[in-house]
């Protein structure tokens, strides 16, 4: 990511710094009337000057979320800027006849807008920084620790979002003409607010959609055991589960990529891929046990010498295991991760289909009266199917 400027260069100008600071020295010794309506106007424009300063602190950032343990900010610069200027704005209030209400009222939202704008920057550097180890790798071994990452990054994200809905909020009140007309760089401002806000909106849907595809992993990791177990009827249950599980965060990361920042395409483009991959390989599981069910089907068929009806049955596995075999061919997954589980599960499927191939041919020789070939046919099919039990 190249380096973000929430506000555009040049965009609080000088005039809107130095808002409020009045001329205090006169041209005599004489001291002035005070002028409650004076000290309204000039504690207002002391309010807007402040906040104005706050808010470019944010274009001071040297680099992206990319690297997010590189960026230095001190938030508490600008946060007491922010305190000062609700002093002078609740100085301008106290001193207020009543006919500035608006300009106050919308000089605190302005506040409010800065205000949130540090907030989300501050816990999208802390969430950016958790969710970094899910660049680094994606894989069964790494669970727990992949499980803490998306779980710790949760927590400032989750932050984020609740700045980013009172900011929100506070734009939605905010009379952007009066605010113009004070010297607030409003459309400066909320050009940065909206750009935070794709920023916040992205790694809330990234860290949503990694919670949900972890679980899905699980899934897959516990039916793969039952798999190897034979424990067939549960294993089906948890690839369904961990294919529903990879739709959804799927999903999740195709519908939120529009509204994130696009300097995040790449993460959502890894993150699409992982889902896409991960889904392949639990579905090819659900299509290798329909598969398997087929099977058993047919050698019952083969038993009570129903050979035509075994052969449609092996021969409707043996589809199920292609279509497997499809599925985990259609495109590479992320390079490096679920290798051994896309080997296994590739394995698998080869042994199975050629399990069905055999079982079917025997079915074909023994309909023929071919005793000795369904024989060795059917013993051929039985290596096949041990072969992939010892994938």
């Amino acid at each position: 990511m190249e380096r973000r400027r929430f506000l555009a260069a040049g965009g609080v100008g000088a005039s809107g710094l130095l808002a409020g600071c009045t001329d205090v020295l006169g041209d005599d010794d004489s001291v002035p009337e005070r002028d409650p309506a004076n000290e309204v106007a000039d504690s207002i424009a002391t309010a807007v000057g402040l906040t104005n300063t706050a808010a470019l602190s944010l274009d001071s950032v040297d680099t992206g979320f990319e690297e997010p343990d590189t960026i230095e900010f001190d938030e508490d610069e600008p946060r007491d800027r922010l305190t000062e200027a609700r002093t002078a704005l609740e100085d301008a209030e106290a001193d207020d006849d009543g006919s500035r209400e608006t300009e106050i009222a919308a000089v605190r939202a302005y506040i409010g807008i800065v205000e949130s704008m540090i907030d989300m920057f501050v816990e999208l550097l802390d969430g950016a920084s958790e969710l970094s180890d899910s660049d680094e790798s994606f894989d069964p071994d790494d669970i727990d620790r992949l499980r803490g990452s998306i779980t710790a990054a949760r927590d400032p994200i989750e932050r984020a979002v609740s700045a980013r809905t009172a900011g929100s909020e506070h734009r939605d009140s905010a009379d952007e003409s009066a605010l113009t007309d004070l010297d607030a760089e409003f459309k400066t401002v909320t050009d940065g607010f909206d750009e935070l806000v794709s920023f916040t909106d992205g790694f809330d849907v990234l860290t949503t959609g990694y919670a949900t595809l972890l679980d899905g992993v699980e899934y897959v990791e516990t039916a793969q055991d039952q798999f190897s177990a034979e424990e067939y009827d549960d294993a089906r249950v948890g690839f369904a589960d961990a294919t529903a599980a990879f739709d959804t965060a799927n999903s999740t990361f195709s519908d939120g990529q529009s509204d994130a920042h696009e300097e995040l395409d790449g993460e959502f483009d890894r993150a699409t891929g992982r889902s896409d991959s991960l889904i392949r390989l639990s579905s090819s599981h659900e299509s290798m046990l329909d598969g398997r069910e087929l099977l058993e089907d047919g050698k019952e068929e083969f038993e009570n010498e129903e050979f035509g009806a075994a052969s449609a049955a092996f021969s409707g596995a043996q589809e199920e295991f292609t279509a497997a075999s499809e599925e985990l061919d259609a495109e590479p997954q992320p390079e490096g991760e679920f290798d051994a589980e896309f080997n296994q599960a590739q394995c698998r499927a080869d042994n199975l289909g050629e399990a069905a191939d055999e079982f079917a041919a025997a079915a074909d020789a023994a309909d023929q009266g071919n005793f000795i070939e369904a024989d060795q046919r059917f013993e051929n099919g039985e290596d096949a199917l041990e072969a992939a039990e010892n994938c």
